[in-house]
């Protein structure tokens, strides 16, 4: 007798295959039976970067780290069940953040579902509306082989961005009915039609709307506000640079935009700027890239409606927080920054030079608050990782320089209010943050995608973000990090949030303290260690090569952060308005209803 002939291997092997072939190279997975069949056929894959982990939550985060720092799908494989609703915070996050992933899970065959067997969920449509294309694809069956390809090539089109622009997370939802793989015979592969080479449709021309131009060109005081750019973008930062210098307008510049701390125009303590309420508003905002942190400089910037507000993005979707109704423009962002530098040069447009003026000089007051703070505390705080992380170079001419990593709550808010560059450095380094959604989880795994690309990494994690990513410490072996983790003790950033409720229940149920250190859990997971005490020792340690990753606890009691803030606040407030806002004679109301 024959051996039966196993179609779950061709198919896997196929569809894998496909991928491959589709220009996906970075694959992710969590072991499981029901998966076997696409590992088997990963396994045979020449020329392509496997990480497995036995989590599937940080699996899928290290994917969605390793598509944002090449700018290409990444997969997620893993088996049936509570597996794969393990993957919706990092669905949320790469839908929301725009970034494709390729979800590939394994599933029992249709026919077993609602009836109450093992490991089996309604898993076809599990991320809803957080998914750019999905597919339950059929069980192996030698008739539909040679549509396989295709399918594949549509789910990583839509995951690329090529259907509306809008790149995000895929999900391919893949049945295998038992016996998985048996001691048989694979079945002849079919003969499929190679795919063709995968091309993106380029971006629309760019364009400013008319009456957007004329307002443009008729402002006074214009603000030009760059928000979250990805990796590929802020490489290409010059232009921006440009057309602001050109403008005469300051430039707000969001940490993850990748400018904030360079440009002869930037503003970089706008957001701890804009406590004070004096603050002269903008007649004209030109936003470029995606959302920002800072609630504070949206709101400052609200005045600025329809088409005294400019949105400019390469990726699509509404972006309006501060419900301003603006005009919003597809396009490549270097090509609108010549554009609209063409534009400005043929208007021979007047810059208001007080107005710019205005702002450097108030930058500079919030610059010595913020420096004269750091130079009398003694004791390691997050002001010393504003100061440090952004003037980091390159550990030799032949290596790529360090990218920056900002985790959520306290770390990117801080960097925003308070990081600039020494007068010896030139420009600020790529940065990475997960602000998709904004959480917490995952964050450990999301660094160690990155790193896994070869980019080497400083990551800033609050102890909160950490602990909750803890299963993924293992993925950081071997990678390039340097892992800071600020350790206040719990959640540090509620004691900024004006909150009704009584302290006790705050400090036990919100601030959530602990007495962890993260020593022993390094240990565990045999990852090097330090615990500065002294910015002398911080900064020694930063600028010591990537030879191998390490974690580096840096401790800062809530209350003395609490305090320091406090006092940069109070001293900020005690400027006299005139020394800020000097050279601004005709600047508009500091309020408006």
């Amino acid at each position: 007798m024959k051996p039966a002939l196993c179609w779950n291997s061709t198919w896997a092997d196929i569809l894998l295959s496909s991928l491959v072939r589709c220009g996906i190279r970075d694959f992710f997975l969590s072991p499981g039976a029901r998966s076997a069949p696409l590992i088997k056929a990963l396994a045979k894959l020449p020329s392509v970067s496997v990480t497995p982990h036995y989590d599937e939550r940080g699996a899928s985060f290290a994917a969605l780290g390793a598509a944002r720092a090449t700018n290409r799908p990444s997969v997620c494989i893993t088996t049936s069940g509570s597996a794969v609703a393990n993957l919706l915070p990092a669905a949320t996050e790469a839908f929301h953040s725009q970034t494709p992933v390729i979800f590939l899970t394994a599933d029992r065959p249709p026919e077993l579902r609602g009836k109450g067997a093992n490991q089996t969920i309604l898993q076809p449509g599990i991320f809803g509306s957080f998914s750019v294309w999905q597919a339950d694809l059929p069980c192996p069956d030698p008739n539909l082989a040679a549509d396989l390809p295709s399918w594949i090539e549509d789910a990583v089109l839509a995951a690329s961005g090529a259907k509306n622009f809008r790149k995000g997370p895929a999900h391919i939802n893949a049945p295998f009915r038992e016996p998985l793989l048996p001691f048989s015979s694979p079945a002849p592969s079919p003969q499929t039609p190679p795919l063709p080479l995968l091309s993106l449709p380029p971006l629309p021309p760019a364009q400013i709307p008319p009456s957007c131009l004329s307002a443009c060109l008729s402002a006074k005081r214009g603000i030009l506000l760059a928000g979250e750019l990805p990796p590929s973008s802020q490489k290409k930062r010059n232009s921006i640079f440009a057309l602001a210098e050109l403008l005469g307008w300051p430039l707000f510049a969001d940490p993850l935009s990748g400018l904030k701390c360079a440009g002869t125009n930037g503003i970089d303590h706008a957001d701890f700027l804009l406590k004070r309420k004096d603050a002269p508003r903008p007649d004209f905002v030109l936003h470029i890239g995606g959302k920002i942190t800072s609630k504070r400089i949206g709101l400052f910037c609200r005045n600025a409606i329809g088409d005294c507000y400019l949105q400019v993005k390469e990726q699509p979707g509404r972006l309006d927080p501060f419900d301003q109704n603006p005009v919003s423009v597809l396009a490549c962002i270097e090509e609108f920054c010549h554009l609209a530098s063409t534009l400005v040069r043929e208007e021979k447009r007047q810059t208001k030079q007080n107005w710019l003026a205005s702002w450097l000089r108030a930058n500079r007051a919030a610059r010595a608050l913020v420096e004269q703070k750091i130079s009398t505390t003694s004791s390691l705080s997050s002001l010393h990782l504003c100061r440090f992380l952004p003037s980091i170079p390159a550990s030799s001419a032949a290596s790529p320089p360090p990218s920056l990593f900002l985790g959520n709550s306290s770390a990117i808010r801080d960097f925003d209010a308070f990081a600039h560059l020494s007068s010896q450095q030139k420009s600020c380094p790529t940065i990475f943050g997960q602000r998709g959604t904004s959480g917490i989880d995952g964050n450990v795994a999301h660094i160690a995608g990155i790193a896994g690309t070869g980019i080497p990494l400083f990551a800033w994690l609050g102890d909160l973000a950490a602990l909750h990513d803890s299963a993924s410490f293992p993925l950081l072996r071997k990678k390039p990090v340097k892992l800071l983790v600020l350790n206040n003790q719990g959640g540090g950033i509620f004691d900024f949030l004006p909150m009704d409720i009584p302290a006790e229940t705050k400090a036990a149920w919100i601030t959530t303290p602990h007495d962890f250190s993260f020593s022993a859990l390094c240990s565990q997971f045999g990852i090097p260690y330090a615990n500065p005490r002294s910015p002398k020792e911080l900064e020694m340690l930063l600028n010591a090569p990537f030879s191998k990753p390490t974690v580096l606890e840096i401790c800062e009691p809530r209350n003395e952060k609490l305090q320091r803030i406090q006092e940069m606040d109070a001293a900020l407030q005690a400027l006299p308005s005139e020394q800020l806002w000097e050279n601004s004679d005709t600047l508009p109301s500091p309020e408006k209803p």
